[in-house]
This record gives structure tokens, C-alpha cells and sequence, in this order.
């Protein structure tokens, strides 16, 4: 288990090398955060769960697409009428154009025990209305939804989350700063939602996640 401070939270741990294999490999990692200290003895039960994925693969406003989008969020949830969704839990996915801010906040309001979002999340070292996280829409430019916003908005609200899943694509860490703006929104997220765990993964931009791995 780790909790990271300072410039340590921009580390990927598990993706650490030792020249053989990965620390995933090795170890169950954890990396926790001061609002989840209480909670740490917590075991959700799982039998009854479903979800809501929620993601962008298309090019919003310069940046790049992510392509292994779909098929992440295919194999975490699954989706009534959708063939080719196989995923673990059964639930429903909100991608590129119905990923917006509105559809976001009425999924929090079903009552799904475990949340995903795979999408673009802007680092602003020390400034959370300068980070943000991509959404979709119609749009050419998508939704950018800040730290800020989620903080102040009584509409974005965690209660029902039992487990937040952030599969994050760090694009836009032009300053490195004490790291805060990592833990952000997994803290946001469980200040706003009780008992809700946070798993945290920021990647590359062009680094494909591992769905099974995910789940």
C-alpha cells in the first residue's frame, strides 16, 4: 500500500521495471489517499453490482483520439441489446457524443455501484480550475468539466459509488507541480461520496489499457 506525497503521486507504480518484470506483476498495488484512510477496512459487496461506463475516444479540441476506448469500457460493463459488449458487470456506457456533463450527472443519479471513466484529464500543477477532465458531446471541442466545477456543483455527487475507477490520459502537465492535482479528483469524488473507493490510473496518451487488468 502506498500513499504518495509531492512529486511522487505522477508516478505510475505499478508500471515500475526492476529489469525483469513489473511491480504489478510482483505485488497488489495500492495507493491511497487522505480521505480514504477511514475507509480502508471497508469490503464492498459486489454480488449485486452494475455500472456505468463512461469514456471519450474521438479528437475533442486538439487532442488526441483513444481508440481502445470502446473496447475498454465493453469489457467492464455490460450492456443490454449491445452484442459485442462482454464485460463483467451488467450496467450502461456513455461514449463520445452522450458522454456530456448532463448525461453524466443523471448516471450518478442511478445508483451504480461502480463508476469508469477513460478519457483525458488535464494536470493545472496546483489549480483545480485548470484541471480538468474531457468530456464528449457534439460538439468539435467536447466539454471540459474542471476540478472546480465538481467541487462546487451539488448536481455531481458520488453517494451511490461504491468504487470509482479513473482511467485517465495524462496529455497536458506542462509545469510539474507538488502533485495535489493527482489526487484531486479521486478526493473530490469521496469527499462527495461517503464510502466509495478510488482506483487511480494515469497513463501515456498513447499507451493502450488493459481492460482485463481494469476489472
Amino acid at each position: 500500500m502506498w500513499s504518495l506525497d509531492g512529486a511522487l503521486r505522477y508516478i505510475p507504480l505499478a508500471a515500475l521495471h526492476d529489469g525483469r518484470e513489473y511491480l504489478v506483476e510482483k505485488y497488489r498495488n495500492i495507493v491511497f489517499t487522505p480521505a480514504s484512510v477511514a475507509k480502508l477496512a471497508a469490503l464492498p459487496t459486489v454480488s449485486q453490482w452494475h455500472g456505468l461506463g463512461m469514456g471519450v475516444s474521438k479528437s475533442y479540441g486538439g487532442f488526441s483520439a483513444l481508440p481502445s476506448v470502446p473496447a475498454e469500457l465493453r469489457a467492464i460493463i455490460r450492456e443490454t441489446g449491445t452484442p459485442e459488449s462482454v464485460g463483467v458487470l451488467p450496467g450502461h456506457t456513455l461514449l463520445d457524443d452522450t458522454f456530456t456533463e448532463d448525461n453524466l450527472k443523471k448516471g450518478l443519479l442511478a445508483n451504480y455501484p461502480l463508476v469508469h471513466i477513460a478519457s483525458h484529464f488535464v494536470f493545472g500543477a496546483g489549480n483545480d480550475t485548470e484541471s480538468y477532465l474531457l468530456l464528449g458531446g457534439t460538439g468539435a471541442e467536447g466539454q471540459r468539466l474542471t476540478l472546480a466545477e465538481i467541487n462546487d456543483d451539488p448536481d455531481i455527487s458520488f453517494n451511490d459509488v461504491e468504487l470509482l475507477t479513473l482511467s485517465a490520459c495524462n496529455t497536458a502537465l506542462s509545469t510539474p507541480g507538488d502533485g495535489r492535482e493527482v489526487d484531486g479528483l479521486g478526493i473530490l469524488a469521496q469527499r462527495k461520496g461517503g464510502d466509495g473507493h478510488v482506483v487511480e490510473r494515469v497513463r501515456p496518451k498513447h499507451q493502450r489499457v488493459d481492460a482485463e487488468f481494469l476489472s
